[in-house]
């Protein structure tokens, strides 16, 4: 994992000497390595780095990995609205 972690770590700075500092991001947890993510005016850009942990529902998250995702804004957007929506619902039943 630590390499993971330290490639992940690599592959955000390089984004942010592009784009500025991410948006949001998150430290590593027992359960979840560390993530960053930056809004632009067309894309989104998100890194995870995967510690291989075993989660708290009981499932084993597979081996460690950096995964990347770029969305385009105008697509994953209302994608994204629709699905808060649906899980807002399941919470009302």
């Amino acid at each position: 994992m630590d390499d993971v972690r330290d490639a992940a770590a690599e592959l955000a700075q390089q984004i942010a000497d592009v784009h500025g500092a991410p948006e949001e991001t998150t430290e590593e947890t027992v359960g979840h390595g560390p993530s960053w993510w930056w809004r632009l005016d067309d894309h989104s850009i998100e890194i995870y780095a995967h510690n291989g942990a075993v989660r708290p529902e009981g499932f084993p998250a597979g081996p460690s990995v950096v995964q990347l995702h770029v969305d385009l804004r105008a697509v994953a957007d209302p994608r994204e609205a629709e699905a808060r929506e649906r899980n807002a619902l399941r919470g009302a039943d």
